[in-house]
This record gives structure tokens, sequence and C-alpha cells, in this order.
């Protein structure tokens, strides 16, 4: 269980790294703060933002609350905005809608999870194997 709980340490420090790498890198030019624009950054932790069909939908969805596509941070992450005054709009969302939600599908739970069911099930293997050739020696 040693292995699932330093995989489920190195998620841990690979998004805090994200996090600290976005405050740094991503500047908000003069412009964009004169306008009075929000920002947020949208995680997808399991399904990503690779396939271009799913991206399309995602930006529709956050398109209803007036949010834009400023960038492509990396497969997982997207940077958006919208002017401050969409925020007024946002009671007419449909019911259930976030404007301000920061991750789409499952959560970073799901990737720890399954991090250490596939460590755990590998150590099963390997226990089923020493176990059926013990008798052999």
């Amino acid at each position: 269980m040693a292995g699932a709980h330093i995989a489920i340490h190195h998620a841990k420090k690979r998004r805090l790294r994200e996090q600290r790498e976005e405050e740094h890198l991503i500047a908000y030019s003069h412009r964009e703060l004169a306008q009075d624009y929000e920002f947020k950054i949208l995680r997808s932790y399991v399904t990503g933002f690779n396939n271009q069909q799913r991206l399309d939908a995602i930006l529709a969805e956050e398109a209803r609350a007036g949010w834009e596509l400023v960038e492509k941070l990396d497969r997982n992450r997207v940077r958006l905005r919208r002017p401050a005054g969409a925020a007024k709009r946002d009671a007419l969302l449909p019911r259930g809608s976030d404007p301000y939600r920061t991750r789409y599908g499952a959560g970073p739970w799901v990737q720890q999870a399954g991090l250490a069911l596939g460590l755990f099930g590998l150590m099963a293997i390997g226990v089923l194997l020493l176990w059926l050739i013990s008798p052999l020696f």
C-alpha cells in the first residue's frame, strides 16, 4: 500500500506545482484588468481537453454564463474570462448551473483512487504469482 501512498503524494505535489505555475506565468495585461474582466481556470483531471468536440461542448456551456476561452494552458487546464457585468445575469442561468465552477468532470480524487486501486491490483497479482510458484520450490 506504500506505492499507492507515494502515487497520491506525487499527484498532490503536481497540483501544487500547477497552482504555483499559474500564479507566476499567467500575467494579466493592463488592458485586461482595465476592461474589468473576471478570470477563472477550468480543470479536468480525468478526461482532459484534448478532444476538440468535448472542449467545444464545454466552452458552449461556459459561454451561457458569458465565459470565453483565453488560452488552453495544457491538456487539463483552460483559462477563461468574462466581463464582470455578466455576473448580473447569473440568476437567469438554468437551475444547477455554476458560473464559477473550476472543475469539469470528476475531481482529482478519482485519479488518486484509480492509482491506488491499480497499485493494489498489481500487488495482489504479485502475491498470487508468488503463491502459485511457491510449491515449485
